[in-house]
């Protein structure tokens, strides 16, 4: 097992859309992810489920990341994915404000004498190294790639 991170969790969900779109009736309906994640400054076990989607639902969501993907080829993009998925996660799981969850984001961010954050690579640097990239744009994104995902996991019980 490996940590989770939200890279692991955008790869297996447009997997996951692709073949829920395909419409073919031979293969499962559901993804599962399982992994580490951190809870309480330890590592546990832990799995989600991607639910069954119609495949006009599934084709609704992969329409919306690609015009998100195309749009980062012509201009930088305000999509971080660590900053994001904390972000959309804190909003939208958690019930937090969105001013608390920017706060969570931006420490992501920053990161901290412990640990290096998500703008400190070398690439966010070049796009975005005069300016706060978590801004209204950054927000919209977030929400908009991170949403759909979330309403459609499920935790699993161990």
């Amino acid at each position: 097992y490996a940590l989770i991170k939200p890279r692991d969790r955008l790869r297996i969900w447009i997997h996951h859309l692709v073949l829920n779109a395909t419409a073919e009736t031979r293969y499962p309906r559901k993804s599962i992810l399982a992994g580490l994640r951190k809870r309480s400054g330890e590592q546990a076990w832990w799995a989600c489920e991607y639910d069954a989607l119609k495949p006009q639902r599934a084709l609704k969501i992969l329409d919306a990341l690609l015009r998100v993907y195309w749009e980062g080829l012509i201009r930088p993009l305000h999509f971080f994915p660590d900053s994001a998925y904390r972000y959309a996660r804190d909003l939208l799981e958690k019930g937090k404000s969105a001013q608390e969850a920017l706060d969570a984001a931006k420490r992501i961010w920053t990161g901290s004498d412990f640990s290096r954050g998500e703008g400190d690579d070398p690439h966010y640097q070049l796009c975005f190294r005069e300016t706060d990239p978590l801004d209204a744009a950054f927000e919209a994104v977030s929400e908009e790639v991170y949403g759909p995902l979330m309403e459609h996991q499920t935790d699993l019980e161990r």
